[in-house]
């Protein structure tokens, strides 16, 4: 039995000392505001382009409210199928690699989408936009939990995003009334890209902070 008090009392110390050891988890504040940034654009990127593409495309394609519709369930098949397969991407490819070159044709696209005058040259680029959306939010999560960040940061910078899917689309309803173009208003989502590829260039330096 003593033997028994002694080994259970070994293990717990050992136990509380490998605890004591361990380094705490934590992003730094300008990682952990860089992070909640990057979910911020995307999230209003992502929500521009799904948000206001069926009125794009009634305006601009075929004129028709049902086929439409289609357009923008095309961008969010195509979204879903390429967050699918990204993981696979993603085993041969960096992170990095995979979150910038999807931006790269994100904001391509976004451009080419405003030129657009057809139905089906816009459900085209819709699927391609999708296609290149997909990887964005699986790629930055896995570079944020590398980052080792809280319970409590992790939530909250996804739980951010959803500032701009609110401000964003609505900002560019605005631009589209003023400027009585919606083609003129893509420059929102286009400029969104582009600030996230800018963002993905200029990494913060990580750095373990101590609560």
């Amino acid at each position: 039995m003593a033997q028994l008090r002694a080994t259970g009392f070994a293990t717990e110390e050992f136990d509380g000392a490998q605890s004591e050891g361990d380094p705490q988890i934590g992003l730094r504040a300008s990682v952990y505001v860089y992070f909640a940034l990057l979910l911020v654009l995307y999230g209003g990127l992502e929500t521009c382009l799904s948000g206001w593409l069926t009125t794009y495309a009634l305006r601009y394609g075929d004129k028709t409210l049902a086929v439409s519709e289609y357009t923008t369930l095309l961008l969010w098949m195509s979204l879903t199928a390429g967050r699918a397969g990204i993981s696979a991407v993603m085993l041969r490819v960096g992170e990095k690699t995979v979150q910038r070159w999807g931006l790269v044709l994100s904001a391509l696209f976004t451009a080419c989408l405003a030129m657009a005058h057809s139905a089906v040259t816009i459900a085209g680029f819709a699927v391609l936009l999708g296609l290149s959306l997909a990887p964005f939010f699986p790629a930055t999560w896995a570079l944020l939990m590398a980052d080792r960040p809280t319970a409590r940061q992790a939530g909250i910078v996804l739980a951010v995003s959803g500032l701009g899917a609110a401000a964003l689309p609505w900002l560019m309803g605005v631009v589209s009334t003023r400027a009585g173009s919606l083609q003129v208003a893509l420059a929102l989502p286009f400029a969104a890209a582009l600030g996230l590829l800018a963002m993905s260039l200029f990494v913060p330096r990580v750095s373990i902070s101590n609560g």
